[in-house]
């Protein structure tokens, strides 16, 4: 049986049910999957085409979002 890791590591998109009920955007579904997959802001930013900055406020967007922003 695969652990959660190795599962996380191959999904190419986030399960449906995950962006539904989060109201993920595209990004923010690029950003969880890069996270996911242990790869750092800036990477992911690179791998969307997007600026670093945007990438870095959806990022905190999406701790909003999920309930983990502990500021």
């Amino acid at each position: 049986m695969k652990s959660v890791f190795e599962e996380s590591a191959e999904l190419v998109e986030l399960p449906a049910v995950v962006v539904e009920q989060l109201s993920l955007s595209a990004v923010e579904s690029s950003l969880c999957l890069g996270l996911m997959r242990g790869k750092p802001v800036e990477d992911i930013a690179d791998d969307c085409g997007q600026p670093r900055e945007l990438i870095r406020a959806y990022f905190h967007k999406l701790l909003m979002k999920t309930g983990t922003d502990n500021e």
